[in-house]
């Protein structure tokens, strides 16, 4: 026997028998019960307006927490003002109370160390927050004002709704949220209440009487809610609420039901294709059931075998812990409580095997239909769910708030206490006939977002493919009205568009203007004390053809446009220029100083006079080139000079439409022009880029390779 295994050997006793010496010691843990949940003393009231009062006392801490709870939702959104709910108790908070302004009183709030906090759901509306038992009187009566008077400012307003149009920009970057959001589209129907989505048209339509209109609605004692837990007396904290609220009433009727659900799409297979990933996003279900439902407790158990309890699911142990083919997926019937929840299953894997997933979440479906579920199975799912469950309640004031939203919602005084005990009464037979009455394998809607150019089996094997357009409708560009174009006013405007092509000495060169490199110091202004500064290298090749470069230490952006398409290289990655990006960057050509002079030179061009006009401080000469449906932008020229002073033309930044002016300075000698060097961009009104033309160069040679699509 060498070395080598003479150690093995060794090793091999050493382990057998220390295993030997475990074996002989081990002995079986005995586990107690789970304690029922037991809710703690709660009192409640109701004042004559119907506003609901709930209060529990707790002495544990030297503070106070609340929750509002208002009976409406972003299920009640006008139809053409979608995320007007959301916007409205975002405004609520920040827009101020009387004598306060929304900084004042975050100011006040953060020198108690209070928290205050607003927003909805889709079924229901909240403020919640706490503080200090000292200072509990102040701040609920913040909240009182807030519910009652709030000053809803403009200007906060106003930038709730430029994160509203950040939001949508952002809206289809994730994958993942992509396929949440198409699907539940998809099985309420994108019409519903339920499963609208916030567009620019919504924002742009929302006005601060609407919000106030909104308020005046939904705000209402009779739709309110108030708990509020903590270091205080319940008799003296009642009397204070029932006072400070007491002279609230009703200025019309309360909201009583949620609107219903009433799509039940047919199967069908959808596919997002988005070809700069490599795997694929899958949701696939139909539509569920209501909280309310007398089955609930059956299906949660159902939910918890099937495809809710982690790596305990049969989702879990099949698709990942056997196949591989995930690192995650959950499934089952979600419940909502005011209107019918969603069957989903969710999961991502690799593009390859992406038909392969859907086939085994559609054999697990089908499993858990037809096969009985063993003593064991259900034993130890039920152990799972209600292990989990009590971690819902980990505080006093969590129970609170639970006995607060059933009652909103009108489930009985006992839901809480009999949940474990009619969880623990359901049976195999229970979970098989709810599988069997709720899960329908032939209304299936499957949805997937990836690269079918990857997919080693077709996604056709379901049936038909229908291909979801998620583009983003374009914002609407703010509105310049076209002077009248009469022959006096059409024959001025090219008068003075030949003077400043004079003034630029560009007779010659605009006859063989065929492209433009352009390389300049652009500075953005992200704030009055906050700035970014790029090189920028770009290239135009007349018609339609842009390439520019952005430059800085920490980014570099590129976009390009060959006449046909278009992609964009950012630090994320690159993609493909939508159409609505497209019709900028042709705008953007025709914006272009000399391309306009170009053009203005073509027999039928039309530049119409549009009188002098008092820009920024300084009165200009005004020209408007219209450029088609109903589209144009204005050129203003020095009045004593003709040379070119500024342009004017509608776009949007940040998503907020709106109106840019570029006022143009500094004339020096480039490439035999006389150009102004200098410019500042301004976007209604507020200053937002300056630039400086570092070398200009006429004609370059064509390069093709500027406009080829770089690998990911």
């Amino acid at each position: 026997m060498n070395k080598n295994t003479q150690w093995i050997v060794l090793i091999l006793v050493l382990v057998l028998g220390l295993s030997a010496g475990v074996a002989a010691k081990e002995r079986k843990f005995q586990y107690p019960s789970l304690r029922e949940i037991k809710a703690p003393p709660v009192t409640t009231g109701a004042l004559p307006s119907g506003l609901k009062l709930y209060m529990m006392e707790d002495h544990g801490l030297p503070m106070v927490q609340f929750q509002v709870l208002i009976r409406t939702g972003s299920a009640f959104d006008p139809r053409n003002m979608a995320g007007l709910c959301g916007a409205t108790m975002e405004l609520i908070r920040t827009g101020g109370i009387p004598g306060k302004t929304g900084d004042e009183l975050d100011q006040m709030l953060n020198d108690m160390g209070a928290v205050i906090r607003a927003g909805a759901d889709a079924d229901s509306a909240s403020i919640s927050g706490s503080c200090l038992a000292k200072d509990a009187e102040t701040v609920l009566g913040v909240v009182d004002d807030m519910l009652r008077r709030p000053a809803l400012a403009q200007d906060k307003l106003d930038l709730i709704k430029v994160q509203m149009r950040s939001a949508i920009s952002r809206r289809n970057d994730d994958p993942s949220q992509i396929a949440s959001r198409e699907f539940t589209r998809l099985v309420y129907g994108a019409d519903s209440p339920y499963a609208r989505q916030t567009e620019y048209a919504d924002v742009d339509a929302m006005t601060r009487d609407a919000v106030v209109s909104f308020h005046r609605q939904f705000v209402q004692p009779g739709g309110v809610a108030i708990g509020v837990w903590g270091d205080f007396q319940t008799e003296t904290m009642k009397a204070w609420l029932s006072e400070r609220f007491g002279t609230w009433s009703n200025a019309g009727p309360v909201v009583g039901v949620f609107p219903e659900v009433r799509v039940t799409p047919a199967p069908s297979v959808r596919l997002v294709v988005k070809k700069d990933v490599n795997q694929s996003n899958i949701r696939l279900g139909h539509i569920g059931l209501r909280m309310d439902n007398p089955d609930y407790f059956a299906v949660e158990m159902m939910n918890s075998i099937f495809g809710t309890s982690g790596f305990l699911s049969r989702l879990m142990q099949i698709a990942r812990t056997e196949h591989g083919l995930t690192y995650g997926i959950q499934g089952g019937i979600a419940f909502e409580r005011g209107y019918l929840g969603q069957f989903v299953v969710g999961t991502s894997t690799k593009s390859e095997s992406t038909v392969d997933m859907i086939n085994i979440i559609i054999g697990e479906i089908n499993r858990i239909r037809n096969t009985p579920v063993s003593d064991a199975e259900l034993t130890l799912a039920r152990e799972a769910f209600l292990n989990s469950y009590v971690f819902k309640y980990e505080s006093t004031f969590d129970v609170l708030t639970r006995m607060m939203s059933l009652d909103y919602f009108g489930f009985p005084p006992d839901f809480m206490q009999t949940f474990q005990k009619r969880i623990a009464g359901v049976t195999a037979a229970d979970v098989r006939r709810v599988a069997n009455a709720y899960l329908h394998p032939d209304k299936l809607t499957i949805l997937v977002v990836g690269n079918p150019d990857q997919f080693v089996k077709p996604l056709s094997a379901f049936g038909e493919v229908q291909e979801l357009d998620i583009a983003i409708p374009a914002p609407a560009a703010a509105a310049d009205a076209a002077p009248a174009a009469t022959p006096a006013s059409l024959a001025r405007g090219q008068v003075l568009l030949s003077r400043m092509i004079d003034a630029m000495k560009a007779t010659d060169k605009l006859d063989t203007l065929a492209g433009m490199h352009l390389q300049q110091q652009s500075t953005l202004q992200l704030a009055p004390q906050m700035s970014f500064t790029f090189d920028v290298d770009s290239y135009t090749f007349l018609p339609d053809q842009l390439y520019v470069k952005m430059a800085s230490p920490i980014a570099t952006i590129v976009r390009a446009f060959d006449g046909k398409a278009g992609w964009m290289q950012m630090p994320q990655g690159i993609k493909d220029l939508s159409a609505a990006e497209i019709e900028e960057v042709m705008e953007s050509i025709a914006h272009s100083p000399l391309v306009f002079l170009k053009h203005s030179r073509v027999e039928g061009a039309q530049a119409v006079y549009a009188g002098r006009a008092d820009v920024m401080g300084r009165s200009y000469e005004s020209i408007y080139i219209p450029l088609g449906e109903g589209k144009g932008f204005r050129v203003y020229a020095d009045p004593d000079t003709g040379m070119l002073a500024g342009l004017a033309y509608a776009g949007n930044y940040n998503n907020e439409p709106g109106q840019f002016i570029q006022l143009f300075s500094n004339p020096v000698e480039l490439a035999g022009l006389t150009l102004p060097r200098d410019s500042e961009t301004y976007f209604n009104g507020k200053k937002v880029a300056s630039g400086a033309i570092q070398a200009l160069e006429l004609n370059p040679t064509p390069n093709p390779a500027l406009f080829q699509k770089p690998a990911n």
